[in-house]
């Protein structure tokens, strides 16, 4: 509600895109863990933390009304699958859980970090390459 009424160079900056980088993250292995918790299989255990995390840019893209996240080259959903990944192998191994956790979600939001950085991006395909 914060964004609806405050000045946007307050939001209109790259301030949004590293807070939505926590929260792709954190959301990431959230939903992960959840499904895990709920005796869901590794692999859609992942995939539903992939889609939670991911859910958070697609909605902000679309009250934004800009093209979504998932539409342009950037490292969005790969940085997701990172941190599902982790924590689907960390529970797995039999790690402590808030280790798996954190460490699952520091790995999504450096990876997302370096992508907002440095402009890191997943090749795009191209016609007569």
């Amino acid at each position: 509600m914060i964004v609806w009424y405050a000045p946007s160079w307050l939001w209109g900056g790259q301030f949004l895109e590293w807070a939505d980088a926590a929260g792709l993250a954190a959301y990431a292995v959230l939903g992960t863990a959840k499904a895990l918790d709920y005796g869901v299989t590794p692999v859609t255990s992942a995939l539903m933390g992939i889609v939670t995390g991911c859910v958070g840019g697609i909605i902000r893209d679309v009250l934004a009304g800009r093209p979504s996240i998932l539409m342009r080259p950037e490292l969005y959903v790969t940085a997701a699958a990172l941190s599902a990944c982790l924590c689907v192998a960390g529970t797995l191994i039999g790690f402590v859980e808030w280790m798996v956790w954190a460490i699952s979600a520091l790995a999504g939001f450096i990876l997302r970090g370096a992508a907002i950085r440095w402009g890191l991006a997943i090749p795009s395909y191209g016609r007569g390459q």
